[in-house]
């Protein structure tokens, strides 16, 4: 073998470890992508069964209207926050079961949302 093959052979070599390089470079992105999104998949479900397990022992406990809007608030907030969501936030209001209590509860929803009846 002459010098020129193996400097050759030795480029093809360090250009296939570049190569090589930034595939693991990006498998390695790909995979922390992954992991955020899993690990606020998992953040979501965690907050959104807590405010769960609220609200049911605040049925079975009879809590006051005024706790449920309270407990709104804050699904709310988290829903803003992006902790959970939005259908998350809808289903944890349902449970609060608020339009048994207020009369018109959707319009009444619609100006709390927007500030006025559309």
């Amino acid at each position: 073998m002459t010098q020129a093959n193996l400097t050759q052979k030795q480029e093809e070599q360090l250009a296939q470890a570049l190569e090589l390089t930034q595939q693991f470079e990006q498998k390695l992105q790909e995979l922390d992508q992954f992991s955020d999104a899993f690990v606020q998949k998992y953040k979501r479900e965690s907050i959104f069964n807590s405010f769960k397990e609220r609200i049911n022992l605040g049925q079975q406990n009879q809590i006051p209207i005024e706790a449920k809007l309270i407990l709104l608030g804050e699904v709310i907030y988290a829903a803003e926050k992006q902790d959970i969501t939005p259908n998350q936030a809808r289903k944890l209001e349902e449970l609060l079961g608020l339009s048994k209590y207020i009369q018109n509860y959707s319009k009444i929803r619609e100006q709390a949302i927007l500030g006025e009846l559309v």
